[in-house]
C-alpha cells in the first residue's frame, strides 16, 4: 500500500536508461499477457526493447547506456523520444518527453515482494526490481503525468492512471504492451495525492479510486464490473485496497474542508469485493473532524489496518479487515505506514526535532521503539514484506533507495518550475526553480541529449506575449475575475478579437515561432485549488481553442519550435511534440 509525497531538491546524475515504453527485462520466460497474446502475434502493440536497456536480472547496461557510481537505474526521462501507443496520445500535442527526474511520487510494491512500480515527478511510471531497484520497463502516457499507478500481485501487469483525462491503462511489464485503455470519468489532477490503484490477490480484478469516484474493472477484459455500494463510500477516494485475502474491499473516502480546499477527514468502509455489498464502517472517530488528512497503514497479507492522520495527531486505530473489529493498540499519535502480520508491530512515520523525517517501528501492545530509518521530507515511504524492507523515496540525485543497498538515481531537483527560457539557438533549455525559501535555483539542459549542463551566460528567449511578426500582442484584460484575453493590435492597442474562457483569469502568453498558436496559461481557482492551473493552445487566427495541456504549477509555456512546447512542472520541465 502506497502513502504519499510532494517535493525539494538538487541535481547530480544524468545519462540514459531504458527508452521509454521498453522493457529492460530479457527474460523470455517472465509472465505473459493476461489475454493469452504472445509477443509480435499482432494482438495488441508491441515495443521492442532496444540497446541502452537494463537487464533485470543482471542489472549491467548494455553497450550504449551508463550508470553513475552508485546507482542501479537511472529513472529520468527522454528528453522526447518517449513512445506513446496511439490510444494514449491525443490529437495535436502529446507528451514526448521531459528534462529532469524530480522526486518519487508513488512507490507501490507487488504483493509478492518481486517489483515495485515507481512514479517520478516527471510522470513516467518505472517498474524495478523490488530490492536492487534495477529497471525492468518503464510505462508513460500521452495526455500528461501519469497519476498513479500499481502492480498485479506477481507484478507481471502495471496499471497506470491518467487521472485528468479519465484514462486507465494495463500493461504487459514482460513485453510492453499495452493490454486495455479503460474510460472513466475524467477527474481533477490529484491534491494532496487523492488517488490509488489496487490488484485483486488473484490479479482477475482492479479498484480504482480517485476524486472522480471509485471503478472497478476485469483485468482480462477491460470490462468495467458493476459496483454498487453505500454512495458515501464511493465519492472522493484517497485509498483502495483489497484485503482479508481478497474477500473484501477497503475504501477511504476522505473529505474536503476550508477555502484550500484541504484533505481532511473521511471514513473508512470495508465492502464485499465481488460486488461492493455489505459495506462497515470502521469505528476510527478522528476522522469525522476537518483538520486531520487520513492515512493508513496495512500488513502484508492484508489482515491488519492502521488508522491515522499525516504527520500523527489523534492516536492510531487499529482494525481486522477480517471483522471489522477494533483492536487494542497503545496511544501512538504518528502517521501509520504499515503493519507487522501478526498485528504485534507497527511501521509509523514521524518528525523529528531537527525536522527530519524517520520510520519507526514500534510494538503495538506498548508503543515501545523497535527500530528507527531514516526519511525524507513529503516524499513517499514504503515497508515491503513482514515490516522486513524499507523503500525510501527522495529527490535526485537518489530518487529511490531500497534498506537492501539499492539505488534508483534521477536528475534535476524537486521543486516547482517557475520560470522557462532556452538559448537564441535553441540547443539550452533553462528553467528556474522555486526553493522553500522563496528563492531561486537555475539549472539548464541540453534540448537534444536530456543532460545537464551549465547554465548559459547572456541573453536568453523567454515567453513572449507578442507576435512573431510584431504586428500583434495577447494581452490579459483588467479585471482580474475575467477567464478571457484579448489580442490587440501591437501599434495602436485596438481589440482584433477575444480569446477564452478559460478555467480562471489567464496572465501568461507565448506565440508559436510560425504565429499560428498562442499559449496562454492561467493559475489555479483561487477558491476551488483542487484542479490544475492548465494551458490552452489557441488558433491565432481563428479565435478558436485548438487543446488543453496539463500542469501542475502555475507558470507559463514555452514554445521550442512549431511543433514543441515545453511546459513547466513539479520538480520537470514537460515536453510536448506533435
Amino acid at each position: 500500500m502506497r502513502t504519499w509525497p510532494l517535493a525539494v531538491l538538487l541535481i547530480a546524475c544524468h545519462g540514459n536508461s531504458t527508452p521509454p515504453g521498453q522493457t529492460g527485462d530479457d527474460d523470455s520466460s517472465g509472465p505473459g499477457a493476461p489475454d493469452g497474446s504472445t509477443p509480435g502475434d499482432g494482438t495488441t502493440p508491441m515495443i521492442d526493447a532496444a540497446p541502452g536497456s537494463i537487464d533485470a536480472m543482471s542489472g549491467s547496461p548494455d553497450a550504449g547506456s551508463s550508470l553513475p557510481p552508485g546507482c542501479d537505474s537511472l529513472v529520468t526521462p527522454s528528453p522526447s523520444g518517449t513512445t506513446i501507443p496511439s490510444e494514449l496520445r491525443p490529437s495535436g500535442f502529446y507528451r514526448c518527453g521531459g528534462y529532469g527526474s524530480g522526486g518519487a511520487r508513488i512507490i507501490e510494491p507487488s504483493r509478492d515482494q518481486t517489483s515495485v512500480a515507481l512514479v517520478t515527478d516527471a510522470g513516467d511510471a518505472y517498474v524495478l526490481a523490488a530490492t536492487t531497484l534495477r529497471e525492468r520497463a518503464r510505462f508513460s502516457e500521452g495526455h500528461g503525468r501519469v497519476t498513479f499507478a500499481g502492480l498485479s500481485a506477481d507484478g507481471s501487469v502495471l496499471a497506470t492512471v491518467e487521472d485528468k483525462a479519465g484514462e486507465v491503462a494495463l500493461w504487459n511489464v514482460s513485453t510492453g504492451a499495452l493490454l486495455h485503455v479503460m474510460p472513466r470519468t475524467p477527474a481533477q489532477l490529484p491534491f494532496y495525492d487523492v488517488g490509488d490503484v489496487d490488484f485483486a490477490p488473484d490479479g482477475a480484478r482492479v479498484a480504482v479510486g480517485s476524486s472522480a469516484g471509485l471503478n472497478v474493472y476485469d483485468v482480462a477484459t477491460g470490462a468495467a464490473v458493476t459496483f454498487a455500494s453505500d454512495g458515501s463510500a464511493m465519492t472522493s477516494i484517497a485509498r483502495v485496497a483489497y484485503v482479508a485475502d481478497g474477500a473484501r474491499l477497503l475504501v477511504v473516502h476522505n473529505g474536503w474542508y476550508g477555502n484550500g480546499p484541504y484533505v481532511g477527514g473521511g471514513a473508512a468502509f470495508l465492502v464485499d469485493a465481488a460486488d461492493g455489498g455489505n459495506p462497515m464502517r470502521l469505528d476510527y472517530e478522528p476522522w469525522g473532524q476537518a483538520p486531520y488528512p487520513p492515512r493508513i497503514g496495512l500488513s502484508d497479507d492484508g489482515h491488519f489496518v492502521a488508522l491515522g492522520a499525516e504527520y500523527g495527531g489523534p492516536p492510531i486505530g487499529l482494525f481486522d479487515t477480517r471483522t471489522g473489529a477494533a483492536l487494542p493498540i497503545a496511544s501512538i499519535a504518528e502517521e501509520p505506514v504499515a503493519v507487522s502480520d501478526d498485528g504485534t508491530r507497527i511501521a509509523t512515520r514521524v518528525q523529528n526535532d531537527d525536522g527530519s523525517e524517520s520510520i519507526v517501528i514500534r510494538t503495538v501492545a506498548d508503543g515501545a521503539e523497535v527500530s528507527r530509518t531514516p526519511a525524507h521530507r513529503l516524499r513517499p515511504v514504503t515497508v515491503i514484506g513482514d515490516l522486513g524492507e524499507f523503500l525510501v523515496g527522495d529527490e535526485p540525485p537518489h530518487v529511490l533507495t531500497s534498506s537492501s543497498g539499492g539505488t534508483a538515481c534521477g536528475t534535476g531537483h524537486g521543486e516547482a518550475v517557475k520560470d522557462l527560457a532556452q538559448t537564441s539557438d535553441g540547443a539550452t533549455l533553462v528553467e528556474d526553480a522555486m526553493e522553500n525559501d522563496g528563492t531561486t535555483t537555475r539549472y539548464a539542459w541540453d534540448v537534444g541529449t536530456g543532460d545537464s549542463v551549465t547554465p548559459p551566460g547572456g541573453a536568453l528567449e523567454t515567453a513572449s506575449p507578442t507576435s512573431p511578426d510584431g504586428t500583434t500582442e495577447a494581452r490579459e484584460q483588467t479585471d482580474n475575475s475575467s477567464p478571457d484575453f484579448d489580442l490587440v493590435d501591437a501599434s495602436s492597442g485596438a481589440a482584433i478579437r477575444t480569446f477564452g474562457p478559460h478555467e480562471t483569469h489567464p496572465d501568461g502568453f507565448d506565440f508559436s515561432p510560425d504565429g499560428a498558436l498562442i499559449a496562454s496559461s492561467a493559475r489555479r481557482d483561487p477558491v476551488d485549488r483542487r484542479g490544475s492551473p492548465l494551458v490552452k493552445l489557441w488558433n491565432a487566427s481563428a479565435g478558436t481553442l485548438s487543446q488543453d495541456v496539463e500542469t501542475s504549477v502555475e507558470s507559463t509555456a514555452l514554445f521550442h519550435t512549431a511543433s514543441e512546447l515545453f511546459v513547466p512542472e513539479q520538480g520537470t520541465v514537460a515536453h510536448y511534440c506533435r
